[in-house]
């Protein structure tokens, strides 16, 4: 046990998929993977796709 060592957060995140994406205003489906929306609500139906 003596090979324990306290992980950081910056390191916790790397093992865990890294950063949840902050997802945009206005988004009605977000694709997690491709990290993009998939589908925006009327107001902000202009805004790219992926």
């Amino acid at each position: 046990m003596k090979n324990l060592k306290k992980l950081e957060k910056k390191e916790l995140k790397t093992i865990n998929g890294g950063d949840i994406p902050e997802i945009p205003m206005g988004c009605d489906r977000w694709d997690f993977k491709a990290r993009c929306c998939k589908e925006w609500d009327s107001e902000h139906s202009g805004n790219q796709t992926c």
